[in-house]
């Protein structure tokens, strides 16, 4: 055996081990980690900063949902390029942000009631608007989706509606 291979197999071996160090093997210890508390009375873990889940798929996604039922997250919330066919299981309440790009939703059932910034839906496979936060304090972007031309702004977004798709682009108001 060369010293190339030598050397990328021992590689190899420390990679793996510190990865196994580093990543919690179940949802309890992703959470605690990660500063959240679980909430008796809604059976939801609560976070009190910002919640990116993306790098921790194999934990946080099964079978399309969210596998870990959040509640409310007193931060912004990620999930970009996270395998989602809708938001069940996501948060009910993002104090600033909520992020979910690139997740192939083709619903946003389950998405938070109240978002206190921007929701963000961008490139994902919507085709309508229905379950949209009943709040959004800021601007709701859905770039990037099939949605039809008459698309509206769901009630209780306080910014711009913003779309645009390969054809057409819509700000409103």
């Amino acid at each position: 055996m060369n010293n190339n291979v030598k050397i990328a197999k021992e590689l190899v071996k420390l990679a793996k081990s510190l990865i196994a160090d580093d990543l919690p093997y179940t949802v309890e210890n992703w959470c605690e980690q990660h500063g959240g508390t679980f909430n008796e009375a809604t059976k939801r873990w609560d976070f009190n900063g910002d919640v990116e889940i993306s790098q921790y798929t194999h934990l946080a996604v099964k079978n399309g949902h969210f596998a870990i039922a959040f509640g409310v997250i007193k931060g912004k919330f990620v999930c970009f390029d996270v395998p989602l066919d809708d938001l069940t299981g996501g948060p009910t309440v993002v104090e600033k942000s909520f992020y979910c790009n690139g997740c192939h939703l083709k619903s946003l059932k389950g998405a938070p009631e109240k978002v206190g910034w921007n929701f963000d839906c961008n490139a994902n496979s919507l085709r309508n608007l229905d379950y949209a936060p009943s709040f959004v304090g800021n601007d709701f972007w859905c770039t990037d989706n099939p949605l039809p031309r008459d698309t509206k702004k769901p009630e209780g977004v306080k910014g711009q509606l913003v779309l645009n798709n390969a054809d057409y682009k819509i700000t409103e108001q």
